[in-house]
């Protein structure tokens, strides 16, 4: 019998036919949805009552382009055409350049040109088509009957998607007497000017797209904006008001920016005798670094041992013992004095919470305390981000009681204590003033 002969070249050969035909058919393809369109419209988003602009554009143009024209299809109850723009396009050397509105839903755009044409492999934006939103529903922006030197030419439709209409942050709660800045989202959307409200009562009106509401009342506020137009939204802050309830306690503290601040922690009406205890004292580490901690003066300076340590970011822990006279059962007093250097940058406010409670006092009750970094009135009373004559006036009037004030601003939410000495008196204004005139002033 004769040996049986293979091609092992020519089945090499089929093999490798076959796994080019498969690529072909399946990877190709995905390769080619990823390859750019000749012709591209990008996407947008936006909420009622902003502009937004969609790019037209050509990626690296299959031929020289003379003349052109092209629909683009849109949804009418949606978006409501405004203009086409062809300023620093491609298309603008063209002799005759134009786009219209012919019927619901579309737009048409053509030109021609007699000079030089779009050359073929050019890139670039060929025109920009603006609208106002005015409905709220997704869409595709198809791109068809393309003519003369594009007919032939690949698309990509653009989309819109709908933005709401909102406020940032969504929700927060503060301290009483902290303050926060809400904002509207997104930018651009909305049409000026804005009327603020605080459970309802007009607090600000104008151009401006912020306000920085003081807490003053504990409680759940309602904080809403709306636009001269039919936009609107709302959101909530909760202000917390200060607890010293706790038979452990830490009192209500603020500090300013690069200043150390004590913060006692303090024993009310003690429960029981305390021969030994143990207690964690969390905070913001973005806020507050801890510094040191001073016994002097306080309970536990007698206990034979008194140690506070930072073990972890955020908490300091204190404990000590003694085997002489106990904290005495009814006692109130101090236990330690912390001092922490305050770290901010605008008014912001966190919470001190009493953990861990240990021995002798591992069953009392605890309140912690509501910490004001960087919350000191600035002067600019109205938020408007200077300070002017307005704003001394405003402060003026607070004292006076002359209620809501010329900005607008009823008395109790005005921040004209710039003087940071607990009351709103003739010396802020004066201080106010004379910050606006570039003269020596308290809030230098």
């Amino acid at each position: 019998m004769r040996p049986i002969m293979v091609d092992r070249v020519g089945i090499r050969f089929q093999v490798l036919t076959v796994i080019l035909v498969v690529f072909g058919f399946l990877v190709l393809p995905m390769w080619g949805g990823a390859i750019a369109a000749d012709l591209e419209l990008d996407d947008q988003s936006g909420g009622l009552g902003s502009t937004v602009v969609f790019t037209l554009s050509v990626n690296n143009a299959p031929n020289n382009v003379s003349s052109l024209g092209l629909d683009i299809g849109f949804d009418p109850t949606v978006l409501q055409y405004v203009s086409a723009d062809f300023t620093g396009c491609l298309l603008e050397s063209f002799t005759f350049i134009d786009a219209s509105n012919p019927e619901s839903g579309v737009i048409r755009t053509g030109g021609f040109t007699v000079g030089e044409p779009l050359a073929a492999a050019s890139t670039g934006c060929l025109a920009r088509i603006s609208f106002t939103v005015i409905g709220n529903t997704d869409h595709v922006l198809p791109l068809s009957s393309l003519k003369d030197d594009i007919s032939g030419w690949t698309t990509k439709a653009g989309s819109f998607a709908y933005q709401e209409f909102g406020l940032e942050p969504a929700s927060v709660s503060i301290c009483q007497g902290g303050s926060v800045e809400f904002r509207v989202v997104p930018e651009g959307i909305g049409t000026p000017p804005f009327t603020w409200r605080v459970d309802g009562l007009v607090v600000q009106t104008g151009d401006a797209r912020t306000y920085t509401y003081r807490a003053t009342e504990e409680g759940q506020h309602t904080i809403s904006v709306e636009d001269s137009t039919t936009l609107s939204a709302q959101t909530t802050a909760t202000v917390e008001d200060e607890d010293d309830s706790g038979a452990l306690d830490i009192p209500a503290a603020s500090g300013q920016a690069g200043m150390p601040v004590i913060i006692p922690v303090r024993i009310q009406s003690a429960p029981n005798e305390v021969s030994s205890l143990g207690f964690d004292v969390q905070f913001d580490p973005s806020i507050l670094q801890f510094d040191s901690a001073d016994f002097t003066g306080t309970l536990l300076e007698n206990f034979e041992f008194k140690q506070a340590s930072n073990p972890l970011p955020g908490v300091v822990r204190v404990g000590g013992f003694t085997v002489g006279s106990p904290i005495p059962s009814g006692a109130t007093g101090d236990l330690v004095n912390l001092t922490f250097i305050v770290s901010c940058q605008e008014c912001t406010s966190s919470s001190l919470d009493l953990e861990a409670l240990k021995d002798h006092i591992a069953t009392w009750t605890t309140s912690g305390s509501c910490f004001l970094a960087c919350c000191r009135c600035d002067g600019d009373v109205n938020s408007d981000s200077e300070i002017s004559p307005l704003d001394a006036l405003c402060a003026f009037e607070t004292y006076l009681l002359i209620c809501p004030t010329s900005c607008g601003i009823p008395c109790e939410d005005v921040c004209c204590d710039v003087s940071d000495d607990g009351d709103c008196s003739p010396f802020d204004a004066q201080c106010i003033f004379l910050k606006y005139l570039g003269l020596p002033s308290c809030l230098d």
